[in-house]
């Protein structure tokens, strides 16, 4: 009768061992087992378990949207930078375009853009994007939820044919965000984003009806970051101390002087006098500030001086504009000329840039998106801004006039005035399909090749290199 051998059902197999064997000695052993089934895809991050149960916005934060608001409310630094930033923003020209082609000229990009019907129609719906505030307040608002709360939102609303016809802004502290099985945004048709109001769960949004834009967005949390909640803790200092400042106008446990009185004047006489004192200085500033008559003998010695350390407040200012891309040279003191230019310079490079790019990628995201105005080959753009020195945008004018990038009657156009023929009466310039000819080629014997003079033309006239090369091309505008 055949023997059947048992084999113990914990006893490790032949690739086992060999897998032993090969790591060595002291080797860190095989990973256990992973204890999801089979396919489930990896999570955006460790999400509390029934986060989409808890419908108020930021229940999982320390600090919430109305704190964040007071707090910006509050600090008076940080809300004068936030209005300066939004004001600048705000206030720059903008336009549409086609997106430039491969080896295409600004002027012919210009040009095709020019004879779209969708440039025009899309200009003029974000003229009053909500049909109640112009684009300047409209774009406020966002900005406004962008820097304090970074939860700017907008409803789409839309026609019964299913187009745009209005992009309503919504407080953003009344939404909820949801997520799916793996910690992303649910999709279309799914919710994906749920309204708060009077503390219960409202109406539930998919991505089709709300437009969720926060600036700054984290892997591991919902919500965005925003300046003010980046800078939280030195706008507290910042309120306390203010807070002590009203104080010490106010109320304080501290007087502000005292004097020491004869010494034959009795305590009831003391006790007297500190009442009448009292009675015709308690909540009237006028009579605090004006000469105290007193008994002979008395001295009064201030024990509190108005000392507010405005170095602590310059400091919070430089890091409230560096945060919000701002410069701090009206909260600085001893600033030359030579310090705030660089300041703006710098300002321009590291806080408008960011905060105009996000601008421009947002709205080309409604122009592009194709469940809203489906234009993928349109671009939202800021105007070009001239030189606020008047002497350098000179400069600047006189060298792209001399290599041909620009024509005079450009410039004048873009300071608003009329172009050079019409004003001699003539007929407006064709553009110049010229080449350059072998008269305006360079020669041994130029300026280039040895020291030799620019060559003449036929009537006399020296010509320079750069009147060559702007007609070399001229044939592009």
């Amino acid at each position: 009768m055949a023997t059947e051998i048992q084999v113990a059902a914990d006893r490790p197999s032949l690739i086992d061992r060999l897998r032993s064997a090969w790591q060595g000695w002291y080797d860190p052993s095989a990973p256990i087992p992973p204890v999801a089934p089979a396919g489930t895809p990896p999570r955006q991050f460790d999400y509390p378990l029934v986060l989409n149960q808890t419908w108020l916005p930021r229940a999982g934060e320390k600090v919430g949207f109305h704190q964040l608001r007071m707090m910006a409310d509050g600090c008076y630094l940080i809300r004068a930078i936030i209005d300066k930033v939004i004001a600048r923003i705000i206030t720059k020209n903008w336009h549409f375009r086609l997106k430039p082609q491969a080896g295409e000229y600004m002027a012919q990009t210009k040009d095709r853009s020019n004879k779209d019907p969708r440039i025009q129609a899309l200009t003029n719906f974000f003229q009053m994007p909500d049909s109640t505030h112009s684009f300047p307040v409209w774009l406020g608002m966002l900005l406004e939820d962008r820097l304090v709360i970074d939860a700017p939102t907008l409803e789409v609303q839309r026609t019964r044919g299913g187009d745009i016809f209005n992009l309503m802004p919504v407080d953003g502290a009344t939404i909820n965000v949801l997520i799916d099985n793996t910690g992303r945004r649910p999709m279309y048709p799914l919710p994906a984003y749920r309204q708060i109001v009077k503390g219960l769960p409202a109406i539930d949004l998919t991505t089709r009806d709300l437009i969720y834009m926060p600036g700054k967005v984290r892997n591991h949390k919902l919500y965005g970051y925003s300046p003010v909640e980046q800078t939280l803790g030195i706008i507290l200092t910042l309120i306390y101390k203010t807070v002590m400042h009203q104080d010490w106008y106010d109320e304080s446990n501290i007087p502000l002087a005292y004097m020491t009185m004869p010494e034959n004047m009795s305590t009831t006489e003391i006790l007297r006098l500190i009442r009448e004192i009292q009675a015709s200085n308690n909540g009237n500033l006028e009579e605090r500030v004006k000469i105290l008559p007193v008994p002979n003998g008395g001295k009064v010695e201030l024990l509190k001086k108005e000392e507010f350390q405005p170095k602590f407040e310059e400091w919070c200012a430089r890091i409230f504009a560096y945060v919000m891309g701002e410069t701090a040279t009206p909260f600085v003191q001893q600033n030359n000329r030579a310090t705030a230019q660089q300041s703006d310079d710098t300002r321009e490079e590291s806080g408008e840039k960011p905060l105009t790019f996000w601008v421009k990628n947002e709205i080309d995201q409604i122009v592009q998106r194709r469940d809203l105005f489906n234009a993928p080959d349109i671009e939202f753009v800021y105007d070009e801004e001239a030189e606020t020195d008047a002497l350098k945008q000179a400069q600047v004018d006189q060298i792209n006039v001399a290599i041909g990038t620009r024509v005079a009657d450009e410039l004048r156009q873009r300071d608003g005035l009329s172009p050079l023929w019409e004003d001699s009466g003539g007929n407006p310039p064709q553009p110049s399909m010229m080449v350059a000819t072998e008269e305006d080629q360079d020669e041994p014997g130029d300026d280039d090749q040895g020291g030799g003079n620019p060559k003449p033309k036929k009537d006399g006239k020296k010509v320079s290199k750069a009147a060559v090369a702007q007609k070399k091309t001229l044939h592009r505008y």
